[in-house]
């Protein structure tokens, strides 16, 4: 993104701050660099972002932040400079190399943590689940008060970020304007540490969610698809183009998701373990439930039976909801949505006519799972289908409510924890997509004793020749 582009994004908040408060005078290069030897940072703009960032959205704080600290601060050292730069190019392995190689990082770290030569390698150790409260800990960043530890993502420490938030003080930044620079820039640092690339405008569905698992990442915007690094095709608005559909299926993706599927299954088998089959799709919180099932479906022919959608609980954490094999049994409950709302229904009831509800009433999702279940404990499937507008926050929303709240994190709070999603209705075309039949299901024998990532895809047929390879 270059400073021209920087400056547009950032202009609308920063005229609406100095218009109702007054410009603010500048601060010189001198003034403002106290305890560097560089020329420091215009703490002007510095606040007036800090402002700025606190009314956006959690995925607009993390495009504006770092442009904006970059367009202020001249005089940042050179490694925090590289990294964050990379970091924001989504040049991952770029960001690898500047925190592994670069020596002045030594200082920087230990201005933050005086213990660091001990700490350092301590996280290096322990497992990822525990290295953000490793460094929290163990340096004593509670005293900057910017983030309470549950409020940071467990698998990444940020480091680098304490280190720019040590030097923007050493500025003359007070605490208090810094605080909203450090808590954006450390949701970039976690883009880095979970390697998904951050992609500008890509606004993340806002729910919890599981740790991050492995997987190949397939970005969904409102303008394109993308595999990897690699952009495969324009969307508009999020849908599909139908010149690049084939049946449901994407072949320009299903070629390169096939390579790393029979690669990895490959792998999997030398080393004698089971392949996940996992993809991860970091999609735009508004991408529609038709564009969802196709990509769905897409992967499914190559092989993969799981998937998880990265969410963003709060400004500083990525996390994922997943979606698994179905295990058999009936469904408890059906909630269709749509555009015009959502019905809701008891399977148990047979004909009986749906209740009709708006698309945000999720009380009442959540009542109807918590009725079923209370008829019947041992209750565990509900079936959504959706119209092709419906966005993936809506269906993620209502999943959410169907399987109870908090399920992602404490199983004893579930209520209906397999939602099977239905494709009939979610197609471009409107038709439902059979690539394997009912009567070889390749999920049959599956076990999964997790129920907090139980749901099921029907009706897309996740049962390909490749697919019945990698269950096992």
């Amino acid at each position: 993104m270059d400073r021209q582009t920087r400056r547009s994004l950032l202009l609308p908040l920063l005229v609406l701050l100095t218009t109702c408060k007054g410009e603010q005078p500048k601060v010189t290069h001198e003034q403002s660099a106290a305890g560097s030897t560089q020329a420091g940072c215009e703490l002007a703009e510095l606040s007036a972002l800090g402002e700025a960032l606190t009314q956006a959205e959690p995925s607009a704080r993390v495009d504006l932040a770092w442009p904006g600290v970059r367009e202020a601060c001249r005089g940042l050292p050179a490694a925090l400079a590289s990294y964050f730069d990379a970091v924001y190019a989504s040049k991952l392995d770029q960001a690898k190399a500047v925190r592994s190689d670069a020596p002045e990082l030594r200082a920087v770290h230990e201005a933050v943590c005086p213990e660091f030569s001990a700490v350092g390698p301590a996280v290096a150790m322990v497992p990822p689940s525990s290295r953000a409260r490793m460094l929290f800990e163990g340096c004593g960043l509670e005293r900057y008060a910017v983030f309470e530890l549950d409020e940071l993502d467990p698998q990444s420490g940020g480091l680098m970020t304490w280190a720019l938030h040590q030097w923007l003080l050493d500025q003359g930044l007070d605490a208090e304007r810094a605080r909203p620079l450090t808590r954006a820039i450390y949701g970039l640092e976690v883009h880095a540490s979970a390697e998904i690339e951050r992609v500008t405008g890509l606004r993340l569905p806002t729910m919890a969610g599981r740790a991050l698992e492995a997987g190949p990442r397939i970005y969904l915007s409102a303008s394109e698809l993308r595999f990897g690094s690699e952009r495969l095709m324009a969307l508009d608005g999020g849908r599909i183009p139908p010149t690049e559909l084939r049946n449901h299926e994407l072949p320009a993706l299903s070629e390169r998701l096939g390579a790393v599927a029979d690669g990895d299954q490959a792998r999997a088998m030398v080393d004698d373990e089971p392949w996940a089959g996992r993809v991860l799709i970091v999609a735009d919180r508004d991408t529609p439930y038709a564009t969802l099932m196709d990509l769905m479906s897409t992967a499914g022919r190559v092989g993969y039976t799981r998937f998880a959608f990265v969410v963003r609980p709060s400004a500083g954490r990525l996390a994922q909801v997943g979606i698994a094999p179905p295990r058999s049994g009936p469904a408890a409950i059906t909630i269709e949505l749509s555009g015009a709302g959502l019905s809701l229904a008891r399977a148990s009831e047979g004909e009986a006519e749906a209740e009709t509800h708006a698309l945000d009433d999720l009380d009442a999702v959540a009542a109807l799972a918590e009725a079923a279940r209370a008829d019947d404990p041992e209750a565990r499937i509900a079936t959504i289908s959706a119209t092709g507008e419906v966005t993936l926050e809506q269906l993620l929303a209502v999943i959410d409510a169907a399987r109870g709240a908090g399920c992602d994190i404490d199983p004893g709070r579930c209520l209906l924890p397999e939602v099977v999603l239905m494709s009939s209705d979610g197609h471009s075309y409107g038709a439902s997509v059979v690539l394997g039949g009912e009567a070889e299901n390749p999920w049959a024998e599956l076990e999964d004793e997790d129920p907090r990532e139980a749901y099921g895809v029907r009706g897309i047929g996740l049962g390909g020749s490749r697919g019945r390879r990698g269950l096992r």
